[in-house]
């Protein structure tokens, strides 16, 4: 982008990327770990250009240079909160814990055909007898 359009967007700061959130089909957009540290996000936030990094991953880079990583475009050192991955890391959270909360909490059963676990004492007791 030459210096003018950078104003220009700049100056009209509704043309910047907004976080989506309730767009499914992005999901395969985003990427599961920080560009920069290549760890799952920590406090994530996303590039005007639409790349996600890790809070201090970005102020870190912007600190040695003002250019995004993925596409080298300049970050004017904004950063937006990344409320897609955020929401998508509670998802995974909750679906996980609820996955978690359901097998701990069902009281099933198993029974083993041949095995009677009430009377096995009795049938021990009638199989040797007959013997």
């Amino acid at each position: 982008m030459a210096g003018w359009q950078l104003d220009k967007l700049a100056d009209n700061p509704k043309k910047q990327v907004e976080d989506d959130s309730g767009s499914d089909s992005d999901d395969e957009d985003v990427p599961f770990a920080c560009l920069i540290c290549r760890k799952h996000y920590t406090d994530p936030v996303v590039t005007r250009c639409g790349h996600y990094y890790c809070s201090a991953c970005a102020i870190k880079r912007f600190a040695r240079t003002p250019k995004c990583l993925a596409c080298g475009a300049p970050t004017g050192g904004i950063f937006n909160r990344a409320d897609k991955i955020i929401e998508k890391v509670e998802k995974k959270r909750k679906d996980k814990q609820d996955k978690e909360d359901t097998v701990n909490n069902n009281d099933v059963e198993i029974e083993i055909e041949g095995l009677d676990t009430n009377g096995r004492e009795e049938a021990y007791a009638e199989s040797n007898s007959s013997d």
